[in-house]
């Protein structure tokens, strides 16, 4: 990474530490209003990456609107088969391994090839739509599909470690014992880089002013690359569970206001962490 986003950087003597921020909005691919959100955000320097659902039905019609974005990271949301839309049980059947290793590997190859499809390279760094990248079987089973395809690792991969002192802290701590460890451990036996902490878990309740609360606090909050991941949309997604949340982060994001609140906290949103540089 360039001198300018090194953690050794300081502001004004002021002003906090700099600390660089990667920020990644999930679930490119599945709708427009989704894929809009994150384009505008892009274009207004808020991301530094999104990561996409290549099996989404707007996927094949919105892959060309990445190619106006070169500065942005795009990475592969991995999803589950059809069928395991309800949460709750779709963890008992991957802890109790019958997911079935056969159907996810064909759904894994499935994605791989939407992605190259309609993007033309590989993903730039890995991560899952729920989380479910780091689940038991899947999490090798997407490291080995990575390896059979690519001559060398991901650049980094999403680690789902809880940031210390967060809201949600319950929460993020339930996501990431859900695999997380063992995750990361894969990830560092293969040399893949991974975030040192992870923010922006939340309830997906409340309107613009809870999640500027949130989001500010996640800002102080983080460390030096930590990874900070958001939902933004700009329309209603028919059927999603999440659609007002979504537009609410999209709001937030798009505001005047955050440029202000990077200063305060010291953040400085840049690319995500690269081959090594893992902070772990």
């Amino acid at each position: 990474m360039s001198a300018d986003t090194s953690p050794a950087t300081l502001l004004a003597s002021s002003e906090p530490t700099l600390k660089r921020l990667t920020v990644i909005a999930d679930d490119f691919g599945m709708a427009p209003g989704v894929d809009q959100a994150v384009v505008e955000l892009a274009a207004a320097g808020r991301l530094s990456g999104t990561s996409v659902l290549a099996l989404g039905s707007h996927w094949p019609h919105s892959a060309r609107w990445l190619r106006e974005l070169p500065q942005l990271q795009v990475g592969l949301h991995v999803d589950l088969p059809p069928g395991h839309d309800a949460l709750g049980p779709a963890i008992v059947q991957a802890w109790l391994r019958r997911l079935g290793r056969n159907r996810l590997s064909s759904h894994l190859d499935a994605q791989f090839d939407a992605f190259e499809r309609h993007h033309d390279r590989r993903p730039d760094y890995l991560d899952g739509h729920r989380h479910v990248h780091q689940w038991p079987v899947l999490r090798d089973l997407i490291l080995e599909r990575w390896a059979r395809r690519y001559s060398t690792p991901p650049a980094w991969a999403r680690s789902t470690r809880p940031a210390p002192g967060i809201e949600f802290g319950h929460k993020a701590q339930i996501i990431y014992r859900l695999g997380g460890p063992a995750w990361e451990q894969r990830l560092q036996q293969q040399g893949v880089a991974h975030n040192p902490d992870f923010l922006g878990v939340y309830d997906f309740a409340g309107g613009d002013d809870r999640y500027a609360a949130l989001l500010r606090h996640w800002l102080a909050q983080a460390s030096d690359a930590s990874l900070l991941m958001c939902h933004p949309a700009c329309t209603d997604i028919n059927g999603d569970a999440i659609t007002a949340a979504r537009q609410t982060e999209y709001r937030v994001w798009r505001g005047k206001q955050l440029d202000r609140w990077l200063k305060e906290t010291g953040c400085r949103i840049v690319q995500g962490v690269r081959q090594g540089e893992n902070a772990n």
